[in-house]
C-alpha cells in the first residue's frame, strides 16, 4: 500500500488533472448563465481509500436548481483516488468556487480545499484530518 503522502500527492495530481476538466465545464457554464459558475456535487459517495482508484458514483445527478447540469462524462468515466466537489460562491469581494477533496486512509479522512477562481482565497486548506477511525 502506497503511504498517505503518496496517495496526498497523487490525489494533488489528479485534482489538478480534474480542474482542467471543470474549467471547461465552467466557461461553458459561465457563458450560458450570467457569468455564474458551475457546482459539483461529491464525486463518490463512499470517498476511495487506501490509494485505490474508483470510479465516481454520482452518474447525473446535479443539485436543485441546476438541473442537467452533470459533472462532465470524462470526470465520471475516470477512476480517481478521491471524492471531489466543487462549491460556487457569491460574496461582496467577488464570485468563484473552490475544489474539496476526500481521501481515506487507514481508517482516517483527510481533506484539503483549493480555492479554484475568485479572491476568497482563506477558503483554501492544507490537507487536514477531518475523522478517525473507530
Amino acid at each position: 500500500m502506497p503511504t498517505l503522502e503518496q496517495i496526498k500527492v497523487a490525489a494533488d495530481g489528479r485534482l489538478t488533472a480534474l480542474l482542467a476538466i471543470v474549467q471547461t465545464k465552467q466557461n461553458t457554464y459561465a457563458a450560458a448563465h450570467s457569468g455564474h459558475y458551475w457546482q459539483g456535487l461529491k464525486t463518490h459517495s463512499v470517498n476511495p481509500a487506501e490509494g485505490n482508484t474508483v470510479l465516481p458514483n454520482i452518474g447525473t445527478t446535479c443539485p436543485i436548481g441546476q438541473l442537467s447540469e452533470p459533472w462532465p462524462v470524462a470526470a465520471r468515466n475516470t477512476p480517481i483516488e478521491m471524492a471531489c466537489q466543487i462549491d460556487v460562491y457569491k460574496s461582496t469581494l467577488s464570485e468563484g468556487y473552490a475544489a474539496t477533496i476526500w481521501i481515506d486512509v487507514l481508517g482516517v479522512t483527510y481533506s484539503q480545499t483549493k480555492n479554484v477562481v475568485g479572491d476568497e482565497t482563506w477558503r483554501d486548506q492544507d490537507w487536514h484530518v477531518v475523522t478517525t477511525g473507530s
